[in-house]
């Protein structure tokens, strides 16, 4: 269904750069020379807005979900009754609330910090992190992981989780980055590009991080996934393999970004050094949106062939 996947990568993107706004936030709080207020409130906002756009989408997402169950329109599953059977009479409808509630709790939580004055405080705005990393990895619930029955369904869960929390961090901090880049390289200022070299490579440590676990719960996953599959479904070996192809151009990309290009933003052709890592960075979020179609597209695709 492909109005279902797409809402899937819409939500799914939405959520991750929940988790990217609010990782700068905290990070940007250490630079007080690179971060001034206005520019962590701005990220602020970025959040807030797109955990209102997280949680329509997850209702459009609830609706494709009914949709599929009955084989009709988006329309049709909330008239006639779809929606209110996955609710209230499946497992799901139980993962739905707590998201729904999850959802809803980021929204009211990033919004009320913008009506204070001035930046909450660290421990407030780590906390507003955990939120929307919650907010985030909840979708592992209604990943293939959750309906294995098999031996080993506590593992698949727990390695789904792992996987979905390194790609919010990994995925979530390249759009952040990237326009902290071309902002602060406009002062043309030495300490300023010192600064953002700074973040780059913490961010690229962390990237580097979740780089790691990504790779060592991904290849976990497959394993579970495959490991009782006689006939393998050709569609989603497809997209396994086509998601397994792009992970490794990200994974090119990122080497560039974190061991040549970051730790020459302070020489003194740090302006050059800047517009390529921008490039590099917009390469790198490209991959990864396309990524998360496939990720779309794989969710709701059985592993097994049919008969």
């Amino acid at each position: 269904m492909p109005a279902l996947v797409a809402i899937r990568a819409v939500h799914f993107a939405a959520a991750i750069q929940i988790v990217g706004a609010l990782l700068f936030v905290c990070m940007m709080g250490r630079l007080p020379a690179l971060a001034p207020d206005g520019q962590r409130r701005a990220l602020l906002r970025v959040a807030a807005v797109l955990a209102v756009i997280a949680l329509a989408s997850a209702v459009a997402w609830l609706l494709g979900q009914a949709a599929g169950m009955t084989g009709h329109t988006l329309g049709q599953a909330w008239n006639d009754g779809a929606v209110g059977l996955l609710l209230f009479k499946t497992h799901a409808g139980v993962v739905w609330w707590v998201r729904f509630a999850i959802a809803a709790a980021t929204v009211i939580w990033f919004w009320a910090l913008l009506c204070r004055r001035g930046l909450p405080s660290e421990a407030t705005l780590f906390a507003a992190l955990l939120l929307a990393i919650a907010n985030f990895v909840s979708c592992a619930w209604l990943s293939h992981a959750a309906s294995d029955g098999g031996p080993y369904g506590s593992l698949h869960l727990a390695a789904q989780v792992l996987h979905l929390f390194a790609v919010s961090l990994w995925l979530g901090g390249l759009i952040p980055l990237a326009a902290l880049l071309s902002r602060a390289f406009r002062r043309c200022d030495r300490s300023v590009a010192a600064a953002v070299q700074a973040i780059s490579i913490s961010f690229g440590n962390i990237a580097l991080l979740a780089v790691a676990i990504i790779a060592i719960t991904g290849s976990s996953i497959a394993a579970l996934v495959l490991r009782d599959t006689t006939e393998l479904n050709g569609s989603y070996a497809a997209l396994l393999v086509l998601k397994l192809v792009l992970f490794g151009c990200m994974l090119v990309v990122a080497g560039v970004n974190r061991f040549r290009l970051a730790p020459r933003l302070a020489d003194s052709d740090h302006g050059s050094v800047a517009a390529r890592l921008w490039w590099c960075l917009l390469a790198e979020a490209i991959l990864g949106s396309a990524v998360l179609i496939v990720v779309g597209a794989l969710g709701i695709t059985s592993p097994v062939a049919d008969e």
